[in-house]
């Protein structure tokens, strides 16, 4: 019996991801987006994060691009340009380290 399966690259799919996206792209703040996630992203670590959390880093990678596409569709002024996107999700990590619960955990992969 494998506890993991080997030939799964990464243990949440990107169709989990976009569901969780398609679900909270209304006019939810990013707190809200925040409390949306929050069991999401605690089930995804307390499973899958047991036997291999490094697994992980690709999904919160992508977590972070759709929080992006998110702020592009959300706020007018990140529309035309996907760096200013990225550089306020990253002021909005410095300023609320505790956000998201993979942030309190110490995984903020941002890759503008």
């Amino acid at each position: 019996m494998t506890l993991w399966n080997e030939t799964k690259s990464v243990p949440v799919s990107k169709e989990q991801v976009w569901l969780a996206y398609k679900k909270v792209r209304s006019n939810n703040g990013k707190s809200g987006v925040a409390q949306y996630l929050e069991p999401l992203i605690r089930g995804w670590v307390n499973y899958y994060g047991k036997f291999r959390l490094s697994a992980l880093n690709p999904v919160f990678q992508l977590l972070g691009r759709t929080l992006v596409m998110w702020a592009c569709k959300r706020y007018k002024r990140y529309k035309t340009s996907v760096n200013r996107a990225y550089k306020w999700l990253k002021r909005v990590r410095e300023q609320f380290p505790g956000l998201f619960y993979h942030w309190r955990l110490g995984f903020s992969q941002l890759n503008a």
